[in-house]
């Protein structure tokens, strides 16, 4: 299991034209959510869009060992736009990301790439709102110091 405080693996992700990267340094804060299906999480992800549609230093990744054709009919089911979906099609979040069988995981990472917030278990223990309240605050956090863009100019 990974831990809070750490810094957070990278895992390629698939969309049908190609694929990302996520769980490292990045523009914005990270609000990541593993599941095997979206199914299960569907009252979760309503709650995180409509808490993110305001929130534009804020990105909200759902990956899922569902399949491209599955994942295009939910998003466009529950008329999700800010959410982005992509499929772990060689499993590589689920390894490094240490995610056991028939479980979700939220990882909350921010700018710099250092897990805040880990969760594994089920979508019924979940507290959503608590999770939604820290990324907010954590996107909205002012940096102290310099930051490595800075840092550069």
């Amino acid at each position: 299991m990974l831990i809070a405080k750490k810094e957070a693996p990278a895992a390629k992700v698939y969309f049908e034209n190609g694929d990302k990267v996520v769980g490292m340094i990045a523009v914005n804060v990270q609000l990541l959510i593993y599941t095997d299906k979206l199914e299960s999480i569907k009252g979760i992800l309503s709650e995180c869009e409509n808490a993110f549609k305001q929130e534009s230093k804020l990105t909200c990744i759902v990956v899922s060992s569902d399949s491209f054709d599955v994942i295009e009919s939910f998003v466009s089911d529950n008329s999700i736009i800010k959410i982005e979906f992509y499929k772990d099609s060689q499993s590589q979040f689920k390894t490094r990301f240490k995610i056991k069988d028939e479980s979700i995981g939220v990882f909350l990472v921010d700018k710099e790439g250092i897990l805040e917030y880990v969760y594994y278990g089920d979508s019924a223990s979940l507290d959503t709102k608590n999770i939604i309240q820290n990324a907010v605050e954590l996107a909205n956090r002012k940096q102290k110091g310099h930051t490595h863009e800075n840092w550069m100019m």
